[in-house]
Protein backbone atom coordinates (compact mmCIF):
# COMPACT_ATOMS: atom_id res chain seq x y z
CA UNK A 1 0.00 0.00 0.00
CA UNK A 2 0.99 3.64 -0.26
CA UNK A 3 -0.07 6.48 2.03
CA UNK A 4 -1.72 5.79 5.42
CA UNK A 5 -2.47 2.06 5.77
CA UNK A 6 -5.92 2.75 7.25
CA UNK A 7 -7.01 4.02 3.81
CA UNK A 8 -6.15 0.69 2.16
CA UNK A 9 -6.90 -1.87 4.86
CA UNK A 10 -10.47 -2.56 3.71
CA UNK A 11 -9.09 -3.72 0.36
CA UNK A 12 -7.83 -6.83 2.15
CA UNK A 13 -10.13 -6.92 5.20
CA UNK A 14 -13.27 -8.98 4.56
CA UNK A 15 -15.83 -8.24 7.33
CA UNK A 16 -17.38 -11.66 6.72
CA UNK A 17 -14.20 -13.41 7.89
CA UNK A 18 -13.18 -13.88 11.49
CA UNK A 19 -10.10 -11.66 11.54
CA UNK A 20 -7.35 -10.62 13.92
CA UNK A 21 -5.73 -7.33 12.90
CA UNK A 22 -2.28 -6.43 14.22
CA UNK A 23 -1.71 -2.70 13.78
CA UNK A 24 1.87 -1.37 13.74
CA UNK A 25 3.80 -0.28 16.81
CA UNK A 26 3.63 3.50 17.28
CA UNK A 27 7.41 3.71 16.80
CA UNK A 28 7.36 1.93 13.44
CA UNK A 29 7.50 3.56 10.03
CA UNK A 30 4.01 2.30 9.14
CA UNK A 31 2.28 3.83 12.16
CA UNK A 32 0.39 7.12 11.86
CA UNK A 33 1.60 7.74 15.47
CA UNK A 34 -2.01 7.85 16.72
CA UNK A 35 -3.02 4.24 17.48
CA UNK A 36 -6.40 5.21 18.95
CA UNK A 37 -7.34 7.12 15.80
CA UNK A 38 -6.19 4.18 13.67
CA UNK A 39 -8.61 1.87 15.50
CA UNK A 40 -11.42 4.43 15.18
CA UNK A 41 -10.71 4.75 11.45
CA UNK A 42 -10.93 0.96 10.96
CA UNK A 43 -14.19 0.80 12.93
CA UNK A 44 -15.70 3.74 11.00
CA UNK A 45 -14.75 2.11 7.69
CA UNK A 46 -16.51 -1.12 8.72
CA UNK A 47 -19.87 0.50 9.49
CA UNK A 48 -21.91 2.54 11.96
CA UNK A 49 -20.81 2.38 15.60
CA UNK A 50 -23.63 1.16 17.86
CA UNK A 51 -21.93 1.39 21.24
CA UNK A 52 -20.22 -1.05 23.60
CA UNK A 53 -21.56 -4.43 24.65
CA UNK A 54 -22.12 -4.24 28.42
CA UNK A 55 -21.25 -7.88 29.07
CA UNK A 56 -17.96 -8.12 27.13
CA UNK A 57 -16.73 -4.60 26.42
CA UNK A 58 -16.71 -5.39 22.67
CA UNK A 59 -17.39 -2.56 20.18
CA UNK A 60 -20.64 -3.08 18.24
CA UNK A 61 -20.60 -1.93 14.60
CA UNK A 62 -23.54 -2.17 12.20
CA UNK A 63 -22.69 -3.12 8.63
CA UNK A 64 -24.62 -1.67 5.65
CA UNK A 65 -26.36 -5.07 5.28
CA UNK A 66 -27.69 -4.82 8.85
CA UNK A 67 -25.30 -7.34 10.41
CA UNK A 68 -23.74 -6.21 13.69
CA UNK A 69 -20.02 -6.93 14.07
CA UNK A 70 -18.55 -7.60 17.50
CA UNK A 71 -15.06 -6.06 17.63
CA UNK A 72 -12.55 -6.60 20.44
CA UNK A 73 -10.26 -3.58 20.87
CA UNK A 74 -7.02 -4.56 22.62
CA UNK A 75 -5.32 -1.27 21.73
CA UNK A 76 -7.23 0.94 24.20
CA UNK A 77 -4.94 2.78 26.65
CA UNK A 78 -7.53 2.42 29.41
CA UNK A 79 -6.19 -0.62 31.27
CA UNK A 80 -9.56 -1.40 32.89
CA UNK A 81 -11.36 -1.47 29.53
CA UNK A 82 -8.59 -3.46 27.85
CA UNK A 83 -8.43 -6.03 30.64
CA UNK A 84 -12.20 -6.47 30.48
CA UNK A 85 -12.05 -7.15 26.72
CA UNK A 86 -9.10 -9.50 27.19
CA UNK A 87 -10.96 -11.41 29.92
CA UNK A 88 -13.98 -11.77 27.61
CA UNK A 89 -11.75 -13.27 24.90
CA UNK A 90 -10.34 -15.78 27.38
CA UNK A 91 -13.78 -16.79 28.73
CA UNK A 92 -13.74 -20.64 28.54
CA UNK A 93 -17.54 -20.71 28.27
CA UNK A 94 -17.26 -18.90 24.89
CA UNK A 95 -14.39 -20.88 23.39
CA UNK A 96 -16.68 -22.89 21.11
CA UNK A 97 -19.03 -19.98 20.33
CA UNK A 98 -18.20 -18.81 16.80
CA UNK A 99 -20.40 -15.71 17.16
CA UNK A 100 -18.71 -14.48 20.37
CA UNK A 101 -16.44 -12.06 18.46
CA UNK A 102 -15.91 -11.19 14.78
CA UNK A 103 -12.78 -9.03 14.65
CA UNK A 104 -9.92 -8.51 17.10
CA UNK A 105 -7.67 -5.46 16.82
CA UNK A 106 -4.35 -5.79 18.66
CA UNK A 107 -0.93 -4.18 18.92
CA UNK A 108 1.19 -6.83 20.60
CA UNK A 109 0.92 -10.54 20.01
CA UNK A 110 2.11 -13.23 22.42
CA UNK A 111 1.27 -11.38 25.62
CA UNK A 112 -2.49 -11.42 24.93
CA UNK A 113 -2.62 -15.12 25.75
CA UNK A 114 -6.02 -16.07 24.28
CA UNK A 115 -6.83 -18.97 21.94
CA UNK A 116 -9.29 -18.07 19.17
CA UNK A 117 -9.90 -21.20 17.11
CA UNK A 118 -12.38 -19.44 14.80
CA UNK A 119 -9.81 -17.02 13.36
CA UNK A 120 -9.79 -17.29 9.54
CA UNK A 121 -7.62 -14.30 8.63
CA UNK A 122 -4.52 -12.92 10.33
CA UNK A 123 -3.99 -9.41 8.94
CA UNK A 124 -0.73 -7.80 10.04
CA UNK A 125 0.28 -4.25 9.15
CA UNK A 126 4.01 -3.67 8.79
CA UNK A 127 7.00 -5.90 9.34
CA UNK A 128 7.06 -7.60 12.75
CA UNK A 129 10.28 -7.53 14.73
CA UNK A 130 10.82 -11.29 14.67
CA UNK A 131 9.89 -14.16 12.39
CA UNK A 132 9.00 -16.10 15.54
CA UNK A 133 6.24 -13.57 16.16
CA UNK A 134 4.95 -14.10 12.62
CA UNK A 135 4.91 -17.86 13.19
CA UNK A 136 2.80 -17.24 16.32
CA UNK A 137 0.45 -14.98 14.35
CA UNK A 138 0.05 -17.64 11.66
CA UNK A 139 -0.62 -20.17 14.42
CA UNK A 140 -3.60 -18.10 15.55
CA UNK A 141 -5.23 -18.41 12.12
CA UNK A 142 -4.50 -22.09 11.54
CA UNK A 143 -6.28 -23.60 14.56
CA UNK A 144 -8.79 -26.32 13.67
CA UNK A 145 -12.46 -25.50 14.25
CA UNK A 146 -15.75 -27.15 13.21
CA UNK A 147 -16.77 -26.04 9.71
CA UNK A 148 -13.58 -24.03 9.18
CA UNK A 149 -12.17 -24.91 5.76
CA UNK A 150 -9.58 -22.21 5.06
CA UNK A 151 -7.32 -19.66 6.70
CA UNK A 152 -5.08 -16.92 5.34
CA UNK A 153 -2.32 -14.58 6.43
CA UNK A 154 -1.91 -11.09 4.95
CA UNK A 155 1.10 -8.88 5.62
CA UNK A 156 0.35 -5.30 4.58
CA UNK A 157 3.69 -3.67 3.75
CA UNK A 158 4.30 -0.03 2.82
CA UNK A 159 5.30 0.41 -0.82
CA UNK A 160 8.83 1.84 -1.10
CA UNK A 161 8.63 5.49 -2.15
CA UNK A 162 11.64 6.85 -4.05
CA UNK A 163 10.85 10.31 -2.72
CA UNK A 164 11.16 9.41 0.94
CA UNK A 165 14.36 9.77 2.93
CA UNK A 166 13.97 6.32 4.47
CA UNK A 167 14.01 4.48 1.13
CA UNK A 168 16.68 2.08 2.43
CA UNK A 169 14.49 1.20 5.40
CA UNK A 170 11.53 0.67 3.07
CA UNK A 171 13.48 -1.73 0.85
CA UNK A 172 14.77 -3.55 3.94
CA UNK A 173 11.21 -3.99 5.19
CA UNK A 174 10.21 -5.42 1.81
CA UNK A 175 13.12 -7.88 1.94
CA UNK A 176 12.08 -8.89 5.46
CA UNK A 177 8.52 -9.49 4.25
CA UNK A 178 9.84 -11.75 1.47
CA UNK A 179 11.89 -13.65 4.05
CA UNK A 180 8.79 -14.01 6.23
CA UNK A 181 6.79 -15.37 3.28
CA UNK A 182 9.47 -17.97 2.53
CA UNK A 183 9.48 -19.10 6.13
CA UNK A 184 5.69 -19.26 6.26
CA UNK A 185 5.63 -21.63 3.30
CA UNK A 186 8.13 -23.80 5.14
CA UNK A 187 6.15 -23.76 8.40
CA UNK A 188 2.92 -24.74 6.62
CA UNK A 189 4.56 -27.50 4.57
CA UNK A 190 4.36 -31.11 5.78
CA UNK A 191 7.05 -32.51 8.07
CA UNK A 192 9.84 -34.04 5.99
CA UNK A 193 11.80 -37.12 6.98
CA UNK A 194 14.69 -37.55 4.53
CA UNK A 195 16.52 -40.86 4.08
CA UNK A 196 19.55 -41.71 1.93
CA UNK A 197 18.63 -44.13 -0.87
CA UNK A 198 20.38 -47.42 -0.11
CA UNK A 199 19.95 -50.85 -1.77
CA UNK A 200 18.90 -52.41 1.54
CA UNK A 201 16.16 -49.83 2.26
CA UNK A 202 12.64 -51.13 2.81
CA UNK A 203 9.16 -49.80 3.60
CA UNK A 204 8.59 -48.22 7.02
CA UNK A 205 5.41 -49.32 8.87
CA UNK A 206 2.71 -46.64 8.87
CA UNK A 207 3.75 -45.05 5.57
CA UNK A 208 1.74 -45.26 2.33
CA UNK A 209 3.99 -45.43 -0.75
CA UNK A 210 1.26 -45.04 -3.34
CA UNK A 211 -0.56 -47.43 -5.65
CA UNK A 212 2.46 -49.55 -6.51
CA UNK A 213 3.75 -49.76 -2.96
CA UNK A 214 7.43 -49.55 -2.06
CA UNK A 215 9.74 -49.96 -5.07
CA UNK A 216 13.36 -50.93 -4.16
CA UNK A 217 14.57 -49.81 -7.60
CA UNK A 218 13.68 -46.13 -7.18
CA UNK A 219 13.57 -43.26 -4.70
CA UNK A 220 10.33 -43.68 -2.78
CA UNK A 221 7.99 -41.17 -1.17
CA UNK A 222 5.88 -42.37 1.76
CA UNK A 223 3.10 -40.54 3.55
CA UNK A 224 1.98 -41.15 7.11
CA UNK A 225 -1.56 -39.78 7.26
CA UNK A 226 -1.70 -39.99 11.06
CA UNK A 227 1.40 -37.88 11.72
CA UNK A 228 1.26 -35.80 8.52
CA UNK A 229 4.92 -36.57 7.80
CA UNK A 230 6.52 -37.34 4.44
CA UNK A 231 9.36 -39.85 4.16
CA UNK A 232 11.48 -39.06 1.11
CA UNK A 233 14.45 -41.07 -0.18
CA UNK A 234 17.25 -39.06 -1.82
CA UNK A 235 20.32 -40.40 -3.62
CA UNK A 236 23.62 -39.31 -2.12
CA UNK A 237 22.09 -37.69 0.96
CA UNK A 238 24.53 -37.33 3.86
CA UNK A 239 23.23 -38.97 7.02
CA UNK A 240 23.74 -37.29 10.42
CA UNK A 241 26.15 -39.27 12.62
CA UNK A 242 25.59 -37.75 16.07
CA UNK A 243 22.37 -37.69 18.10
CA UNK A 244 22.37 -33.88 18.12
CA UNK A 245 22.70 -33.65 14.33
CA UNK A 246 19.89 -36.19 13.91
CA UNK A 247 17.72 -34.14 16.28
CA UNK A 248 18.40 -30.95 14.30
CA UNK A 249 17.47 -32.70 11.04
CA UNK A 250 14.22 -33.95 12.59
CA UNK A 251 13.16 -30.95 14.69
CA UNK A 252 15.10 -27.78 13.86
CA UNK A 253 15.21 -27.50 10.06
CA UNK A 254 12.79 -24.56 10.13
CA UNK A 255 15.16 -22.71 12.47
CA UNK A 256 18.02 -23.28 10.01
CA UNK A 257 15.86 -22.09 7.12
CA UNK A 258 14.72 -19.07 9.14
CA UNK A 259 18.37 -18.07 9.66
CA UNK A 260 19.02 -18.59 5.93
CA UNK A 261 16.10 -16.47 4.68
CA UNK A 262 16.92 -13.71 7.20
CA UNK A 263 20.53 -13.56 6.01
CA UNK A 264 20.72 -10.21 4.22
CA UNK A 265 23.42 -11.15 1.65
CA UNK A 266 21.40 -14.25 0.74
CA UNK A 267 18.18 -12.33 0.12
CA UNK A 268 19.89 -9.46 -1.71
CA UNK A 269 21.90 -11.68 -4.04
CA UNK A 270 19.01 -14.09 -4.58
CA UNK A 271 16.76 -11.24 -5.70
CA UNK A 272 19.09 -8.90 -7.55
CA UNK A 273 22.21 -10.75 -8.77
CA UNK A 274 21.42 -12.13 -12.24
CA UNK A 275 24.89 -13.73 -12.46
CA UNK A 276 24.42 -15.68 -9.25
CA UNK A 277 25.04 -19.42 -9.30
CA UNK A 278 22.45 -20.97 -6.91
CA UNK A 279 25.10 -23.18 -5.30
CA UNK A 280 26.78 -20.05 -3.92
CA UNK A 281 23.75 -19.66 -1.65
CA UNK A 282 22.72 -23.26 -1.00
CA UNK A 283 26.28 -24.49 -0.39
CA UNK A 284 28.49 -21.56 0.63
CA UNK A 285 26.06 -19.25 2.50
CA UNK A 286 23.95 -22.05 3.99
CA UNK A 287 27.13 -23.88 4.98
CA UNK A 288 28.49 -20.80 6.79
CA UNK A 289 25.18 -20.20 8.59
CA UNK A 290 25.12 -23.79 9.88
CA UNK A 291 28.78 -23.62 11.00
CA UNK A 292 28.03 -20.44 12.94
CA UNK A 293 24.77 -21.80 14.39
CA UNK A 294 26.07 -25.26 15.35
CA UNK A 295 29.84 -24.94 15.96
CA UNK A 296 29.78 -28.02 18.20
CA UNK A 297 28.99 -30.32 15.23
CA UNK A 298 31.84 -31.80 13.22
CA UNK A 299 32.18 -31.05 9.49
CA UNK A 300 30.31 -34.22 8.42
CA UNK A 301 27.30 -33.47 10.61
CA UNK A 302 27.25 -29.82 9.52
CA UNK A 303 27.14 -30.97 5.90
CA UNK A 304 24.32 -33.42 6.69
CA UNK A 305 22.26 -30.63 8.30
CA UNK A 306 22.94 -28.37 5.29
CA UNK A 307 21.77 -31.02 2.83
CA UNK A 308 18.59 -31.72 4.81
CA UNK A 309 17.75 -28.00 5.05
CA UNK A 310 18.34 -27.39 1.34
CA UNK A 311 16.23 -30.44 0.47
CA UNK A 312 13.32 -29.19 2.62
CA UNK A 313 13.49 -25.66 1.18
CA UNK A 314 13.81 -26.90 -2.40
CA UNK A 315 10.95 -29.39 -2.14
CA UNK A 316 8.58 -26.78 -0.73
CA UNK A 317 9.43 -24.24 -3.45
CA UNK A 318 9.10 -26.82 -6.25
CA UNK A 319 5.77 -27.98 -4.82
CA UNK A 320 4.53 -24.37 -4.64
CA UNK A 321 5.52 -23.85 -8.29
CA UNK A 322 3.49 -26.91 -9.35
CA UNK A 323 0.48 -25.63 -7.39
CA UNK A 324 0.64 -22.05 -8.75
CA UNK A 325 1.22 -23.21 -12.33
CA UNK A 326 -1.99 -25.26 -12.22
CA UNK A 327 -5.37 -23.96 -13.35
CA UNK A 328 -6.03 -22.60 -9.86
CA UNK A 329 -9.50 -24.13 -9.71
CA UNK A 330 -10.61 -26.02 -6.64
CA UNK A 331 -7.41 -25.42 -4.69
CA UNK A 332 -7.88 -27.01 -1.30
CA UNK A 333 -6.20 -26.12 1.96
CA UNK A 334 -3.95 -29.15 1.34
CA UNK A 335 -2.74 -27.86 -2.05
CA UNK A 336 0.85 -27.30 -0.92
CA UNK A 337 1.03 -30.74 0.67
CA UNK A 338 -0.39 -32.25 -2.54
CA UNK A 339 2.21 -30.33 -4.53
CA UNK A 340 5.03 -31.85 -2.47
CA UNK A 341 3.81 -35.34 -3.23
CA UNK A 342 3.25 -34.56 -6.91
CA UNK A 343 6.73 -33.12 -7.35
CA UNK A 344 8.38 -36.02 -5.54
CA UNK A 345 6.40 -38.55 -7.60
CA UNK A 346 7.10 -36.78 -10.91
CA UNK A 347 10.87 -36.80 -10.38
CA UNK A 348 11.73 -40.48 -10.59
CA UNK A 349 15.08 -40.25 -8.80
CA UNK A 350 15.67 -37.43 -6.34
CA UNK A 351 19.36 -36.56 -6.04
CA UNK A 352 20.99 -34.37 -3.39
CA UNK A 353 22.57 -32.27 -6.19
CA UNK A 354 19.46 -30.07 -6.03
Amino acid sequence: YSGPYVDDILKVLDPAEKTIIHIPNVNSRESTKDKMREVEHIIEALGEWQGIDAATGFQLVKRPDGRVLRIADLVDDDVTKRDRVSASLKDPAQKNNRDHVDIIIALGMAKEGFDWIWCEHALTVGYRASLTEIVQIIGRATRDAPGKTRARFTNLIAEPDAAEAAVTEAVNDTLKAIAASLLMEQVLAPRFEFKPKNPDNGPTPGFDYGAGGYDPSRCNVGVNEQTGSYQIEIKGLAEPKSKEAARICQEDLNEVIAAFVQDKPTIERGLFDEELVPEELTQVRMGKIIKDKYPELDAEDQEAVRQHAVAALNLTQQAKRLVTEGDGEGLRNTALIGGVRRFAMDVRDLDIDL
